[in-house]
């Protein structure tokens, strides 16, 4: 964290979670609380891409959504998108037949339903 860049690494991914995703200032001390490690991730590389590509668009998530998930289990966001959080997902959908909405108000619910390897489920 001290090696971090003010201007080009800690106030993007503020700015990001504030004003993108709607944060609150005392939200995203509760976030960076529980995760310090959220202030360290690319805000296109990582935040953006599984925050809008991933929770938004593919699980139909709005930003009240992932707000309440990434204040409930913040950890989430450290799972590798494609090799972990894409393939739990897709099994869920797929085999399991969940909807998008389902999945999401699973995961609203178990928010540490990610923390399980797609072998255990």
């Amino acid at each position: 964290l001290l090696l971090c860049a003010v201007d080009t690494g800690l106030i993007p991914r503020m700015k990001f979670l504030h004003k993108e995703m709607q944060f609150s200032l005392e939200e995203l001390r509760e976030v960076y609380r529980k995760n310090p490690k959220l202030l360290l991730y690319s805000v296109d590389e990582n935040l953006r891409e599984k925050i809008i590509f991933f929770f938004i668009l593919q699980l139909n998530m709005e930003p009240k959504h992932v707000r309440k998930l990434l204040l409930s289990y913040p950890q989430v966001m450290d799972y590798n998108l494609e090799n972990h959080l894409v393939p739990i997902a897709h099994y869920l959908m797929t085999e399991l037949e969940f909807s998008s909405i389902e999945l999401r108000s699973i995961l609203l619910k178990f928010p540490r339903l990610f923390t399980h390897s797609l072998i255990k489920i």
